[in-house]
């Protein structure tokens, strides 16, 4: 249902990353060359050739700075609208498997418990609430019903 304005969010976050790399390379290249330049023409700056220099350098980092910068608020507006989008598909009982990439899942979200049952629910409630997929559901069930095997028969 919602897969037309998704992609244009995917596409946006591409762009942002784009740019923040091109924009980044393209100050580097400005500071390079204009360290050259400053290095060459000794006598246009007040402070000589060091002065040029620094001054190169300075504008580098300042322009990268902002490089930095822009990609920062532009991922954070691009994150808020990512929340938004995981509301929206579970408002409607979308999937979340198109923005699972954007997530960053806990590394071990159910706690070690010695009651198998209750890992079990824990797992399915996070499988059907879209944060994992399926295929990790399946995979970490078979893994709680061998342990759990495994201690039975010890």
């Amino acid at each position: 249902m919602f897969q037309r304005n998704d992609k244009f969010f995917h596409m946006s976050v591409t762009v942002v990353n784009i740019t923040a790399i091109v924009f980044a390379a393209l100050c580097l290249a400005f500071g390079i060359v204009a360290m050259v330049v400053g290095g060459i023409t000794l006598g246009m700056y007040p402070l000589g050739s060091v002065g040029a220099i620094l001054l190169s350098i300075l504008s580098t980092a300042i322009g990268l700075l902002g490089c930095f910068l822009y990609w920062l608020f532009a991922r954070l507006i691009l994150s808020h609208i990512c929340d938004v989008k995981f509301i929206r598909n579970k408002t409607y009982d979308e999937s979340n498997t198109d923005l699972i990439d954007y997530y960053d899942p806990p590394r071990q979200p159910v706690a070690e418990q010695t009651d198998s049952v209750a890992q079990l629910r824990e797992w399915k409630r996070l499988c059907d609430d879209g944060i994992i997929a399926k295929e990790d559901f399946e995979r970490k069930k078979e893994e709680i019903l061998q342990s759990a095997n495994d201690r039975k028969n010890a």
